[in-house]
Formats: structure tokens, sequence, C-alpha cells
């Protein structure tokens, strides 16, 4: 892993994250671009970059793996819960957050169409109406 991190340029590495996480790539902000690129040179520089990647990466395979316990979890959250997808999310299938909402009735769900893993930073003004809308609902003024 730090071969190949090391060998690609931190531009390279923030635009395959951008293609892979975005259905629009198009969609990134440029000064997001600017410092994400910048945090990724800086990070190239840490010790435990390497660790803490892989770290993240198991603890994300045991969650994975135990998917009885995982559907617990979710199923004890008693707090209200907005799951906002993209249609178009590469890395969470539309299949897989209809499923979740489906095992949570009280949960809500919003798709949002041509958008990609994280909608936060590809439409973050449609985000930021649905979380309006959702907390109108939800929380007194």
């Amino acid at each position: 892993m730090r071969t190949v991190l090391a060998r690609q340029p931190p531009q390279l590495a923030v635009r395959r994250v951008i293609e892979l996480c975005f259905a629009d790539p198009s969609r990134a902000d440029p000064a997001m671009l600017v410092a994400s690129t910048a945090l990724a040179a800086e990070r190239r520089g840490w010790d435990h970059a390497d660790a803490s990647l892989l770290a993240a990466s198991r603890s994300l395979l045991r969650v994975v793996g135990r998917r009885r316990r995982y559907w617990e979890m979710m199923a004890a959250v008693r707090a209200p819960v907005l799951l906002i997808g993209g249609q178009a999310d590469r890395l969470v299938p539309e299949a897989a957050m209809r499923h979740a909402a489906a095992r949570n009735p009280r949960w809500e769900m919003v798709m949002l169409p041509g958008v990609g893993h994280t909608p936060q930073l590809e439409v973050p003004d449609s985000v930021i109406g649905t979380l309006r809308g959702w907390l109108g609902r939800h929380c007194a003024s």
C-alpha cells in the first residue's frame, strides 16, 4: 500500500477518489480540490497514515462480516434517522440503502438522482435543503 500511494502524486490520488465518489466529477468544488490535494500531500509525511487507513479498512470489514450484529446495531438506534444517498453511488448500492431503510421503518430515506457516494460534497445545496425539511419535521424551532 505504501509503495502504491508513494507513486501517485497527491493531485492524482484526489482525482481518483473524486472519480470514484462523484457521479459527476465536474461538480467538485475547486476550493475543495485544492484543500484535499494539500491534505493528501501533508499526509504523506505522517508516520501513522498507512496504519490508520489499514485500521479503518479492517474495522469496516469486521462490521460487514458480522451482518447480523450490524443489523442489530442499526435496529437499536432510537433517534430519528435520515439516510441520504445517491442513486449513482458506486460504493453503496441503492438496493442496500433501501434494504436498510426497510429494516428500520422509523428511518427516512432520500435518494438523490444522478448523485454518487458523497452527496454532501457533490450537491451540497440539495443536501442542505433535504436536511432543513427533515429537521423542520423532527425538531421544534
